[in-house]
Parts: structure tokens; sequence; C-alpha cells
């Protein structure tokens, strides 16, 4: 259209010619560019290729929900649409999903050549039961890597178990919150995210949600930034009875209302009265923590060596549970129970962070948890953990909020027999707030369909540590060359030249002291003077 005057190198004509029968001119490989000057190549064809397998991105099997003790959970039929749904962002226009063909090395770019498959559900519906699944992306096939992966709601932040702190009040005296201090520590580097990030997250989900169209939000999901924060939650055992250590002065141990200053009452020595508290409060040594949310501390303030942590209040009869409590950042209802937490752990405890009122996902193999936390470097808020403002750190995300349907009649009302109008459901697409994106594949975590129980005061159905597990395949394998060729000794390269004359790369070998000449044509070795 330009008459030919288009010379950027990245601008394709029309490549395939319907009168040279299947005849492809380009590689047909899904990224575009699949390669750039001065970026590593693969070592084989970025394509989904019948004779030479499949080397695109793709997902390997379904995504599988699965509770907290690793069996699976339904997520269709009539008993499934109370089960949160994980599905794939709603492509964009102009976009084309080169997964969704039948035959991606067909010559003919005509969609009806290729033989599209049906397009992957990307809302919740009783009556179509969508299958689960995530929207691969095609932008840089550099940073696709074969990997597991895991979405738990409230997940524990990879390398965050263990951690050893030691537990005081943030003020002397003043136990209306506490800090766990590790020296050493980097926990902005963990990705923690404390209660100020997390109501910002909440009320720009929130404001999504309405202008999206998933409205109108019920009460329990406007109290979204109430409950939004990561939370410490620890890990040790309380020591056992008979130990010293419940015979000893602690401060922590005067808590007014009980029996617990020294001195004793009821019949019981100090020392049993502190053992027998805190096994109430915190489990027997030995239990599981993960089953004892009395264990759980919202953080109000990280920074990279110390937690500032308040404490999860309820306001219903039923017990606490993680689904119908709300942060405490520091009021007088406070100090009782931090008296506990300090002095039942004996000011030092191992620990683990969790992800509050979030799905996180998590690779398997080495990526771990993609973050943008950093250390403050404002004086004012010296080395508190905040968001990057780098754009190049935009996509280290992994963090994303169950996402209400939109139709009351489909699912608030509890109307399970009938599905959205037609039309009638948003269209998240991948940059949406409400959508999980980073540099591999984006999804939507849709909360599960039904209302919670009359007076729990319940804000989410979804459970603690339910989990998503899926496979990416498809990992980009770079094409490389060993210097040392095929006998494994050391080398030391010293410099490399592009040799014009004969289209080959020079490497100088300081180890052992040659000259290494190698084709690029071949990516071969062409000569070894030594």
């Amino acid at each position: 259209p330009d008459g030919g005057l288009d010379l950027d190198p990245y601008h394709t004509p029309l490549a395939y010619q319907p009168s040279i029968s299947e005849s492809p001119a380009v590689t047909l490989e899904p990224f575009f560019p699949v390669s750039a000057p001065h970026r590593i190549r693969s070592g084989v064809l970025v394509r989904n290729d019948p004779t030479s397998g499949n080397h695109v991105p793709n997902l390997v099997g379904t995504p599988q929900l699965t509770d907290m003790s690793g069996t699976a959970v339904a997520t269709s039929g009539q008993a499934g649409v109370a089960q949160p749904l994980l599905l794939p962002t709603v492509l964009e226009p102009g976009f084309i999903d080169p997964t969704a063909f039948q035959n991606p090395t067909e010559p003919n770019p005509s969609p009806s050549a290729r033989m599209p498959l049906p397009e992957a559900g990307t809302f919740p519906n009783p009556m179509a039961s969508p299958t689960p699944g995530v929207r691969l992306s095609f932008e840089d096939p550099t940073v696709q890597q074969a990997q597991d992966w895991t979405v738990t709601y409230e997940g524990v932040l990879p390398s965050s178990a263990g951690i050893f702190a030691n537990i005081g009040p943030s003020q002397p005296g003043d136990y209306t919150t506490l800090t766990f201090t590790v020296n050493g520590a980097n926990f902005c580097g963990l990705g923690i995210e404390d209660w100020s990030i997390g109501q910002l997250r909440a009320q720009d989900a929130l404001a999504t949600m309405v202008k999206d169209g998933l409205g109108p939000l019920t009460a329990s999901e406007k109290t979204l930034p109430q409950w939004t924060t990561d939370y410490v939650e620890i890990t040790d055992d309380i020591l056992p009875p008979g130990d010293s250590y419940w015979g000893t002065t602690q401060a922590c141990w005067d808590i007014p209302g009980t029996a617990l200053a020294d001195g004793g009452a009821g019949g019981k020595s100090v020392e049993e009265q502190r053992f027998d508290l805190c096994q109430a409060t915190f489990g027997s040594p030995g239990s599981n923590p993960d089953l004892n949310v009395t264990r759980d501390a919202p953080i109000v303030e990280a920074y990279t060596d110390h937690l500032k942590v308040g404490r999860f209040g309820h306001f219903t009869n039923q017990l606490e549970t993680t689904t119908n409590r709300s942060v405490d950042p520091g009021s007088t209802n406070n100090p009782t129970f931090l008296k506990l937490i300090a002095c039942c752990f004996h000011n030092q405890a191992a620990l683990k962070v969790r992800a509050g009122g979030e799905w996180i996902a998590v690779g398997q193999q080495g990526i771990g948890l993609l973050n943008h936390v950093v250390a403050s470097q404002d004086p004012a808020t010296n080395n508190r953990c905040v968001l990057s403002c780098d754009p190049k750190d935009s996509l280290l995300n992994a963090r994303s909020f169950d996402v209400p349907w939109a139709t009351p009649t489909g699912c608030k009302g509890a109307v399970l027999d009938a599905g959205p109008e037609p039309g009638s459901h948003p269209s998240i697409e991948r940059n949406d707030p409400l959508a999980m994106r980073n540099p591999m594949f984006s999804y939507v975590t849709w909360g599960g369909c039904g209302t919670p129980m009359p007076g729990s005061g319940a804000h989410t159905l979804t459970a603690r540590d339910l989990t998503w597990r899926f496979s990416v395949g498809g990992g980009f394998s770079p094409l490389t060359i060993s210097l040392s060729g095929a006998t494994g000794v050391s080398v030391s390269p010293q410099s490399m030249l592009f040799i014009t004359s004969l289209g080959q790369l020079a490497v100088v070998d300081g180890a052992q002291q040659g000259l290494v000449l190698i084709d690029l044509n071949s990516v071969a070795f062409s000569t070894n003077y030594f």
C-alpha cells in the first residue's frame, strides 16, 4: 500500500501464494519476530510440527483444582459451580491464539484453512461448564519455560517458610502491634505486600469490578480492602510442658482479666496455667499449624528486615476462620492476643508468610513467585517494601482476586439452572486489573457460585490452600555450542570477532592458547588450530 517504500525489516509482505500449492514461504512459527538482532536464538523451529514435535508454549493437560490435602475437587456439573474457576482471559481485538488450530503448519494463513478449534470459555456458566485453562502469550519466545505451576488461594510465599524471627512489641510496653525482626533478611525480595499495598490493590479491583459490569457488589465483596494483606503464620511448636521457660518472668504474661500474672491461681501452678492457655490457643506441640488460624497475624507494615503485625478480628458469634476475618492494625483489642503470641512462643518463632485474600501463582522449577516488590529509597520510609515503578518490572506479577459473576440471577441469587444472558458477561482481557498477567500467560480467577452460611460473616467461599495445578510445555531451547567441544576441557575465551571474508566467528581461547573458528551457518566448529 505504500508503493514498496516500507523498508522495516520486521514487516512481511504477503508470503503465501495460492498458485504454489502447499509451499510455505516462511517458517510458520507463531512468534513474530521469532528472532531479533543480538538476541538469543532457538535451537529448533519454534512451532508445533507434526514431524519434529511441539516446540511452542502449550498447556499440558487441563488445570486441576485440589484442596489442602491434594485431593482433586470437581469444578464441573451442579456441584462444581460452587468452586472457584480458573479461565483464560479474553483475546484482545486483532489477536489470534496460535494454539487454537488443528493444523498449525498449514501454509495457508486463512483461519478456515487451518481448521480452528472451538474458542476456550472465558466466563463461568453453570450450563456450559467451561473447561479451566490459561491464555498463553506469544510476544517473546525466549521467556517461555517448561514449568509446573500452582495457583493457590492465600498460598505460602516461596522461601518464606522456616524464617526464624525475634518477636517483641513495636513500642516498648505497647502490645497493640508486634514486630518480627530477622537480621540480614530481605523480606522485600520475597515479594511481601503489606496492608497498605493490599488496600490499594483491593480498591483498584473493586473499582474495576464496577466498571466491568460485575455488579451490584454485595456488602461482603465491598469489604475486600479490610482483609487483603499478606500475613505471618507461626509454624513453631510451643515448648513442651515441664520446660523451665514456663516459670520465667515475662512482661507479656501480665494479661488483664486472666490469672496468668506471676503467682497463679485456680489450684494449678503458674507453669501449668501458662502452658494450658498457650496449648488451648495455639495447639499442642506437634499439631498442624495450618489448621489453627490463631497463629496468623496480618502484616501492617513490611520492611527489609522486620514486619510489623496486628491482629485478625471478626465480628460475628461464629469462630474465626480465614473467610470471615479482617485486619485490626493496632486497636486496644490487640494487646491480650499479641501478648499471648509473644509469650507462648518465647519471643522467638519460625514462621512463613501467606498472601491474604489473593491467589498467587508459583513456578515450581526455578521461576518461583514473580513480583516487583522493592525496598523504598525514600528517607521517610527507608527500606519499606513498596511496588517498583520501573516499567520493565510491570509484568512480574503473580496475584489475583476472586472475581464475582456478573449476573445476579446467574450466581449471586444462587439460581444454578440459569446461565447469564448472552452478551451480559464482561470481557476481561489480560491487561484488565482483575486478570493475572505475567510474560508467559494470563488468566482470571473466578469465585465460586453460592451464598455464605447465614450468620457466618464470611466474605468469601474460597478456602485457604485451594490450589490450581497445571503445566506449560514447549519451553524455549536456546541454540548453543560448547567452546570445549566434546573434550570437556576448561576454556577461557578472551575475545570474539566475526571474520566477514570467511563468514565465521573467531574465538581466542586463553586457557588452551588456541584459536577456534565457528561456522555460523551450521553453528559448528570449523577449525581448531591447537
